[in-house]
C-alpha cells in the first residue's frame, strides 16, 4: 500500500470473481431488457441497434462518424446499423446544414414518440428497482460506475 491506498494488488480475488458475476448477471440480464424493449420501437428491430437509437434519442443529429465515436464502434457497424434501421423507418438521413458534404442522421418523428415511450419505461424500471435506495446511493453508485468506465 501507497500513502494508505489500497493498490488492485490487495483486492482478493474472490471479491473481484463476485463482482465480475455480478456485472455479468446484469449484462445477461440487460440483454434480455433490449429484447423487449427493441419490440416497442419496432417488432423486427435488432436489439444490437438499441444503443445506436439512443444516442440518437438523447444526443441526436449526428453525424455517422460522431456516432460510430460516441459508442465506440467501428463505421462500419454504425453504417450497417443505419441500414437496416432506416429500411424499419426509425431514423432519416439529411444533409448537415453547416457542410453540404456531410450527412446528418436523426430519428424519425415516428420513432422518437416510441424513444419516448421506451424511455420513460426504463426509467420507470430504474425507479422500481431504486425505490428502496437513499438518493446519496444513487448518487454513489452512479459516480462509481463512472469512474470504472473511466479507468477500464
Amino acid at each position: 500500500m501507497m500513502s494508505g491506498v489500497a493498490t488492485h494488488e490487495d483486492t482478493p480475488t474472490p471479491l473481484l470473481a463476485g463482482l465480475e458475476a455480478e456485472f455479468a448477471a446484469l449484462w445477461q440480464l440487460r440483454k434480455v431488457r433490449a429484447r423487449e424493449f427493441s419490440q416497442l420501437l419496432h417488432p423486427h428491430l435488432d436489439p444490437t441497434a438499441l444503443p445506436l437509437l439512443g444516442e440518437l434519442g438523447q444526443n441526436g443529429p449526428l453525424r455517422p462518424t460522431d456516432l460510430a465515436d460516441r459508442l465506440h464502434l467501428d463505421p462500419s457497424t454504425v453504417s450497417r446499423q443505419l441500414n437496416a434501421t432506416e429500411k424499419l423507418d426509425l431514423v432519416r438521413r439529411f444533409p448537415d446544414p453547416t457542410d453540404a458534404r456531410a450527412r446528418l442522421v436523426d430519428l424519425t418523428e415516428q420513432a422518437r414518440d416510441k424513444f419516448e415511450g421506451y424511455r420513460e419505461e426504463l426509467l420507470g424500471r430504474w425507479r422500481r428497482s431504486l425505490g428502496n435506495w437513499a438518493p446519496g446511493e444513487v448518487e454513489t453508485l452512479t459516480r462509481l460506475l463512472h469512474r470504472l468506465r473511466q479507468d477500464w
